[in-house]
């Protein structure tokens, strides 16, 4: 029989070799992970061993694979903010209240005022999205 056609979803990442944003297809990964477990045979079902037979198996099998191949590394982290960015108009008064104009500054003596930046890794985008990602893989392995 044939299966269908692998579907993909990419998530963004940041290429700091290239200084770009990229898009990286996860599914991949999942599906090898799940291609190189042992068949279920009989007795309790190890996640960690077994290859899922039920959707809520699959479920979580990406919840332990995508914490351990997507969460919390910097490799896999961007941090995005509004533009115009804001800021923290308290902190800048306080500084402006409390800075002498007259000595000679530079901007890098300015310090960083911005408030509204939201750090974002790859984690994030499968939990979002979870329930997509298992549909995709449950449809690719076939399992109800």
């Amino acid at each position: 029989m044939k299966r269908k056609q692998l579907a993909s979803f990419k998530v963004m990442t940041f290429n700091f070799n290239k200084n770009v944003v990229e898009f990286y297809d996860i599914i991949p990964t999942f599906v090898n992970e799940i291609k190189n477990r042992k068949p279920y045979k009989s007795g309790e079902f190890d996640v960690y061993k077994h290859k899922p037979r039920t959707k809520q198996e699959v479920k979580d099998l990406v919840n332990r694979l995508g914490h351990y191949f997507y969460w919390s590394k910097c490799e896999w982290e961007i941090v995005v903010s509004s533009w115009p960015t804001s800021y923290d108009k308290e902190k800048f008064d306080s500084w402006v209240k409390s800075t002498d104009f007259s000595k000679d500054f530079t901007w890098w003596d300015i310090p960083d005022f911005r408030n509204n930046e939201q750090k974002i890794d790859v984690w994030s985008q499968i939990e979002a999205n979870i329930d997509l990602i298992v549909d995709i893989l449950c449809d690719y392995f076939e399992i109800q």
